[in-house]
């Protein structure tokens, strides 16, 4: 799966799932990632969907963003996205967007930019050079057949439900 496709696919998994989210709590449930607030205070309950929504924020600031979680790079070009990760790992819970919030304002932030950005290759931070030139030359010559095509940058809501 192309990079340009992981964040609305995963956005949109998490959106059908239809969880009774503002009625949810549970205890604390220590994950892989130690970085949330919540888990600074144990034996209170909270909305796990905050979690959630934390974790999601988090995962492409560690991974896609800056790089910083191991065996990782992260990628140039997408700083457009740090003012929702920093909207989505909040420390106060109650100031986290729902999941819906969040794609709003991931769609918002996606019409606002040029088809030259959305169709530009994230590249690695640390990407050996000897790639380079072949991962450019190949990128051009998928972008070029797609402009040529027509294809738009981010499928429409039509072209994915196949209508």
């Amino acid at each position: 799966m192309h990079l340009e496709a992981f964040i609305p696919t995963i956005l949109r998994k998490l959106q059908q799932s239809g969880h009774d989210y503002p009625h949810s709590t549970c205890d604390t449930l220590i994950g892989a990632d130690k970085t949330v607030p919540e888990y600074r205070t144990s034996g209170t309950l909270f909305n796990p969907f905050h979690t959630d929504i934390y974790y999601m924020g988090n995962l492409v600031r560690e991974y896609i963003i800056e790089g910083n979680a191991p065996k990782t790079k992260g990628y140039y070009g997408m700083e457009f996205l740090q003012p929702l990760i920093n909207y989505m790992v909040q420390d106060d819970p109650a100031k986290r967007p729902t999941i819906d919030d969040v794609v709003v304002r991931f769609e918002e932030i996606c019409k606002g930019l040029s088809s030259w950005k959305l169709r530009s290759r994230p590249t690695p931070k640390k990407e050996l050079v000897f790639y380079i030139i072949p991962r450019v030359c190949r990128h051009w010559i998928r972008r070029v057949g797609y402009v040529v095509r027509r294809i738009p940058p981010i499928p429409s809501q039509r072209a994915r439900k196949g209508t």
